[in-house]
Order: C-alpha cells, then structure tokens, then sequence
C-alpha cells in the first residue's frame, strides 16, 4: 500500500483507483494515529 500511494503522481486528475488507495491508506493513518483519536474523544 505504501509504496503504491507514494508513487501517484501529482496532477488534477486521479484514476478511480489511485482515489481507492488514497482513502484506504488515509483510514489506516488514522486508525493508528493516538492524536486523532484524541481530538476525536475531545469532541
């Protein structure tokens, strides 16, 4: 997964896909992020 998000290119157009990869590797940060579960309980 790593490696496929740090090779998506930089433009104004993203394929489907590389959209997938984006929002799944972006839910796994999260998930193991204590700061964001943090200001998640602070709401």
């Amino acid at each position: 997964m790593r490696n496929d998000v740090l090779n998506i290119g930089t433009s104004l157009y993203l394929p489907e896909s590389d959209v997938d990869k984006l929002h799944e590797a972006a839910k796994i940060l999260l998930e193991q992020s204590k700061e964001y579960h943090k200001a998640v309980k602070a709401l």
